[in-house]
């Protein structure tokens, strides 16, 4: 018989586990123009500087520091934690970030424990994960 999982996760390990999402993930922060307008730019909301990301980065990331319930990982709550996440991501690990929130938001988490493991996550995913917790160690 298989070890049971925990039930609650710190972010951290949900991060490794899981998600920046996610917890990590994004409010989007890109929006397309109106549908039907013939206009398809591409606008980006407007950037934080590079101290401001980063102080909002480590406030974010010490924010989603606990623990948390097992079913947080791949939830709609984790989903929001991670655009939040992403509104405030420095240049270098918003790509990370951005690639995390899509997995969450892909539907790929499920009730099934096993698909709470980052282990069983794609390679790119699991690379995401380790480069935003990276990121927090560095920046933080």
């Amino acid at each position: 018989m298989a070890p049971m999982a925990d039930t609650t996760r710190s972010w951290p390990r949900a991060l490794a586990l899981v998600a920046v999402a996610a917890v990590l993930g994004g409010a989007g922060l890109a929006a397309c123009g109106d549908e039907g307008s013939g206009d398809d730019e591409v606008s980006e909301a407007p950037r934080p500087s590079a101290a401001e990301a980063s102080e909002g980065f480590c406030r974010e990331m010490a924010r989603l520091g606990g623990e948390r319930p097992e079913a947080y990982v791949g939830s709609d709550e984790h989903i929001a934690d991670t655009e939040a996440l992403l509104e405030v991501a420095p240049d270098d690990v918003r790509d990370d970030v951005e690639l995390y929130l899509d997995f969450l938001r892909s539907g790929a988490i499920t009730d099934d424990p096993a698909s709470k493991d980052r282990e069983g996550w794609p390679a790119d995913v699991q690379a995401a994960t380790r480069s935003i917790q990276d990121a927090q160690t560095e920046t933080c």
